[in-house]
């Protein structure tokens, strides 16, 4: 499971942490989301799944103090449970010590999203 978190929610005062994990065809999240000061706010933990064919790409890039994966969405809909600051996207932040885990997500996904536009693409 890969910690992230989604920052400058609500203006800057709140923030969703949680866990990322590939589920087969499904990107899986946990995650609750809290008050960014001093967390006396925390929601209950969600679950939310997204399944692939509805991801478009997720983009991995390294950070000076991190990395930061953009999960790109076909739709807004897509990400009706998780908030986010971008439409159709959201951008997670992961501490640089899992940079390992989240390429590997980032890899795995691309791969699968690809092979899938090449199965429509070969039943046209």
């Amino acid at each position: 499971m890969l910690p992230f978190q989604i920052d400058d929610l609500n203006g800057g005062f709140a923030v969703i942490k949680g866990t990322l994990r590939l589920d087969g065809d499904k990107l899986h999240f946990e995650f609750y989301k809290s008050d960014d000061i001093i967390e006396a706010f925390k929601s209950d933990l969600k679950t939310v799944r997204v399944p692939l064919k509805d991801v478009i790409q997720i983009d991995f890039k390294k950070k000076l103090f991190g990395v930061r994966l953009t999960i790109r969405a076909k739709s807004e809909g897509v990400f009706a449970e998780l908030e986010g600051t971008d439409i159709g996207e959201r951008k997670l932040k992961i501490k640089k010590k899992y940079a390992a885990e989240a390429h590997e997500i980032s890899s795995r996904s691309n791969l699968f999203i690809s092979e899938e536009r090449l199965r429509e693409l070969g039943e046209d």
